[in-house]
């Protein structure tokens, strides 16, 4: 028999899209066969849109949910008083997942400004459906028995004499998830009768919209294409000098400037011609720069730095900026999965391991098949070299992988090289990262290349000059037992790796 999980919010701007996409990536993660389902259409501010939820499970999963009513015919129903005909058809189209599925997670419905109906359609569902639910939370400040409070008056609607059909609770968005921190809100909540089933801290880097999806908010024009893939980390209002707007032209970084101010826009390009992959140049009060400045620019622009222009003042487009829905787009994979890794990995496993019915077949989906192989890793503890160690894509990886504990990395680059790109990206290098300087090496690893390659002619001089090359020093290392593999590829071709 399939269990049908209701995930539903307890305030506005809870997290309800991102726990259900979490929720289904953890049991994927667990082998179970689970399905997803948004009965109802969330209205947008300017009336119905096409529904986010529903879009997000089928850009990152093989499921295929169907279309939800839209909300114009959810309102049109309440008002006519038609609610058991509007429940008839939500099961309708729920029964195909309740066959396909071992666990169905359903989405309701947010409160907000006109939707005032929220809370009754929603144990309308449980009721319907049957279904357990799950409250979802987010604090307003820092009172965890405030929140505790909310999250019980919430949960008494889905209470009728001993049945309750509240099994558990999520809260997003906590200023910390430090153990003492959870373990107060684990307190807080169960002594309401709620079991806290996963808390997740606030993580700034799941809401950086992509410049592209700020582009769709404003009237610009484009001066220079590049990346509008770039993620939107912060914003600049170049109002002072050179001098004070130097040390915020990080990785990631939004500077907006009047088109007049020549000195910034050489700056800011200066330090993308050094590697800084700021997210754009966003150029106000509908000024383009002096053709003499932007031939100087030429050589920032073929680096992938998008240039803007736009009609209004620099504090307007600011505001503007600022004010962007940070809702993940149904278009954005790559932050969709980060989100659906982030939630997915705060869920109690315990709890999770309890949703599947007996009759429950384990199957290994790719979620879980990466789960398996990261595991996997994190247990093999290898240490991997990286001869392009200041390659910005390659030095990325190496911080997620030893941040995450797959991998023990070491870089071969010069350690101010790798400080100073560093730094360009917006990365806090871990202390246990290693780094290793080629020029240091030599001795042994100059002996084992000649002796490896004695029969070819190696020399000690040779020897010397093709351990200047990373890829060749790598190499060496990994045949003398000093590392367990080496990758590589980023900059130099297959036949020079191989």
């Amino acid at each position: 028999m399939t269990r049908i999980v209701l995930v539903v919010p307890t305030g506005h701007g809870v997290g309800l899209t991102a726990t259900c996409l979490g929720l289904v990536e953890a049991l994927l993660q667990q082998a179970v066969n689970v399905g997803f389902y948004k009965p109802l259409a969330q209205p947008g501010p300017a009336g119905p849109v096409t529904d986010r939820s529903t879009g997000l499970i089928r850009l990152t999963t093989a499921l295929r949910p169907p279309e939800p009513l839209e909300a114009s015919e959810v309102e049109r129903r309440l008002g006519d008083g038609a609610l058991d005909s509007l429940m008839e058809d939500v099961l309708a189209a729920s029964e195909p997942l309740l066959h396909e599925h071992d666990v169905l997670v359903v989405e309701g419905l947010v409160p907000g400004s006109g939707l005032v109906y929220s809370g009754r359609v929603n144990l309308l569902l449980a009721k319907a459906l049957d279904a357990d639910v799950l409250l979802v939370g987010a604090p307003t400040d820092t009172d965890i028995d405030h929140l505790a409070e909310t999250m019980a008056i919430a949960a008494r609607s889905y209470r009728a004499g001993e049945h309750d059909r509240v099994v558990g609770a999520v809260v997003n968005r906590l200023p910390a998830a430090d153990a003492a921190t959870v373990e107060r809100l684990r307190v807080a909540l169960e002594g309401r009768g709620i079991p806290l089933v996963a808390a997740l801290a606030y993580r700034e880097s799941l809401i950086w919209p992509r410049l592209r999806d700020i582009m769709a908010g404003l009237n610009v024009t484009v001066l220079n294409e590049g990346d509008h893939d770039r993620r939107v980390k912060g914003v600049i209002v170049a109002a002072q000098a050179v001098p004070g707007v130097l040390p915020l032209l990080q990785e990631g970084r939004l500077v907006i400037v009047p088109g007049d101010r020549h000195e910034v826009i050489l700056s800011v390009c200066l330090a993308a011609m050094n590697g800084t992959r700021l997210a754009g140049l966003l150029l106000t009060v509908g000024l383009e720069p002096d053709p003499r400045v932007w031939a100087l620019c030429e050589p920032a622009v073929t680096t992938g730095l998008p240039v803007l222009l736009t009609e209004e003042y620099s504090y307007e487009t600011a505001t503007l900026v600022r004010g962007f829905d940070n809702e993940v787009p149904v278009d954005d994979a790559e932050r969709a999965g980060a989100v659906m890794s982030a939630v997915a990995d705060g869920f109690d496993p315990g709890w999770l391991a309890g949703l599947p019915t007996p009759s429950h077949v384990p199957r290994l989906s790719p979620p879980a098949f990466r789960r398996r192989l990261t595991t996997a890793a994190r247990k093999a503890d290898r240490r991997i070299v990286l001869p392009e160690g200041a390659e910005p894509r390659t030095l990325q990886a190496a911080v997620i992988c030893q941040e995450s504990g797959i991998a023990r990395c070491v870089l071969l680059a010069p350690p101010r090289d790798v400080a100073a790109q560093a730094a360009g990206l917006g990365l806090n290098l871990p202390a246990s990262l290693e780094i290793l300087d080629p020029a240091d090496f030599g001795g042994h690893h100059v002996e084992a290349l000649v002796a490896a390659r004695r029969h070819k002619g190696m020399t000690v001089e040779v020897a010397r000059d093709q351990l200047a090359d990373p890829i060749m020093l790598g190499t060496v290392m990994l045949h003398l037992g000093e590392v367990d593999g080496l990758v590589a590829g980023a900059i130099h071709t297959t036949a020079a790796t191989l």
